[in-house]
């Protein structure tokens, strides 16, 4: 899988000031009048400055509880799909975040498809290998792992550190980005999973939602971006009284092939059981085997074959033309 300048003007609206209008009873009245409208313009904007406040402290109340278990579902385009709406399947997924030990686990599925179960432990992932792909692994091993830094060294150099020590994120990848909310409206109440909760509709701002996430997020946000053609992503968000996220509901772009209609996946993830009992372990070391060489050389390759493709082509020199008799 896979984003503006902070405007003090546009984030934290102005009270209205009263200004005096002279004349005796005339003064009174527009004194009363305008107090009556400046009351309610104030109410309203600190109503606005405090669902502001409240929708961007949640992804800082909700990783602060230590772990959250996540449960996804959607739908996205089926492979082959001429898109538009068409050819869609269901998608699902769950994960156990661990921001204490900075730890994860992600398993991904789809209807027709075998799903996929991800693994991030002290900066190694383990990836658990399909049957039908088994053969191709060293020893036939069931899981394979990658030390990530040392993987990202070739792409990212100095930074490669910082991929290991992103904070897990949640399966589809949005969860850092709440810590950027740019608008916020309240938009109702409701219970998820048994527990009440009130509505917000936000934008999110993906550059500064990136910030501190580390390269491979950076990138991962400059493609949605491109993708989007804008660097925010509208949300519908679900916080209970401690102001913790429960659900968050979005919709991604999906690619496609050129020419094709745009194609998108939507997206509804649920966030329960915060501050819950986890641990998250590596597999069996004796079912797991290191492919983390074979992914540096794969990746020095890959850059190899980008140089070369954007080198210029060297022309050949112009050959004399024979004089005419």
């Amino acid at each position: 899988m896979l984003y503006g300048l902070r405007r003090q003007d546009a984030e934290s609206p102005s009270i209205p000031t009263l200004r005096a209008v002279a004349g005796g009873l005339v003064l009174v009245a527009g004194l009363a009048a305008c107090g009556g409208s400046g009351g309610q313009e104030e109410q309203d904007s600190a109503e606005a400055a405090r669902v502001l406040q409240v929708t961007r402290a949640a992804y800082e109340k909700t990783t602060a509880a230590g772990t959250v278990t996540i449960s996804l579902g959607g739908r996205a385009p089926a492979p082959g799909g001429s898109g538009g709406g068409q050819g869609q399947q269901a998608v699902s997924g769950e994960a156990e975040l661990d921001f204490e030990e900075n730890a994860s686990s992600v398993t991904i599925g789809g209807a027709g498809q075998g799903g996929s179960e991800t693994r991030t432990v002290e900066g190694i992932q383990y990836q658990k290998v399909p049957k039908e792909q088994r053969k191709q692994v060293p020893g036939k091993k069931s899981w394979i792992k990658i030390d990530l830094a040392k993987a990202a060294k070739v792409q990212y150099g100095n930074r490669a550190a910082e991929v290991a020590d992103t904070s897990p994120v949640d399966p589809a990848g949005v969860l850092p980005y709440l810590r950027a909310v740019k608008t916020a409206k309240e938009s109702g109440t409701g219970k998820v999973r048994g527990t009440a909760t009130r509505r917000y509709d936000v934008t999110v701002d993906l550059n500064k939602g990136t910030q501190g996430q580390g390269p491979q997020i950076e990138q991962q946000t400059a493609q949605l971006q491109q993708q989007l053609g804008k660097a925010t992503l509208a949300m519908r968000v679900w916080l209970d009284e401690q102001g913790r996220l429960w659900r968050l509901e979005t919709t991604l772009p999906a690619g496609g092939q050129p020419g094709a209609p745009p194609q998108k996946i939507t997206l509804v993830e649920d966030f329960f059981d915060h501050g819950g009992s986890m641990k998250i372990e590596p597999p069996a070391e004796d079912d797991t085997a290191d492919v983390t060489k074979q992914v540096v050389q794969q990746q020095i390759q890959q850059q190899l074959q980008q140089q070369m493709q954007q080198q210029p082509q060297q022309q050949p020199p112009p050959q004399p033309q024979p004089k005419s008799s």
